[in-house]
């Protein structure tokens, strides 16, 4: 089964153990490939895509994910903004925050916004290996 968002084609995924995600990224084609990405992790599903912070709060309200991944150079609300209300109204949400800045401000700020985990941008595809994990550890007590 797939599903279309925001004009791409994603599997769905029925195994039960499958964490939900949203993504956010004003770059078409970066998203793209990590809704591509995320398609071939067997333990993630995207359940939405933003263009901007605005619509992953709306995501976010709407679908309760398990992660939600952003970039933190964003128009219209950036990814810190997001981060910040998304830690609030979502608690159990594991935030992940990249960007082409990898600087220990950067990180700093991301992190102190509520973000739980920091990859620059040219290793977020690779860091989608790790998410499920990070998710039970980061919130091994609660599940």
């Amino acid at each position: 089964m797939s599903t279309i968002l925001d004009g791409i084609q994603v599997r769905s995924n029925e195994a039960e153990t499958v964490m939900r995600i949203v993504i956010a990224d004003d770059s078409d084609d970066y998203r793209e490939a990590l809704v591509h990405a995320i398609d071939g992790c067997p333990d993630l599903s995207v359940v939405g895509a933003a263009r901007n912070g605005a619509e992953l709060i709306a995501i976010c309200n709407a679908e309760h994910p398990d992660i939600a991944m952003t970039d933190l150079r964003m128009p219209i609300l950036d990814g810190i903004s997001a981060i910040r209300e998304i830690s609030k109204d979502s608690p159990r949400t594991l935030l992940v925050a990249f960007s082409t800045a990898n600087s220990a401000p950067i990180r700093h700020e991301a992190m102190a916004a509520g973000a739980h985990i920091f990859f620059p941008k040219d290793q977020a595809m690779i860091a989608l290996r790790t998410l499920s994990k990070a998710y039970e550890e980061h919130f091994k007590d609660a599940i």
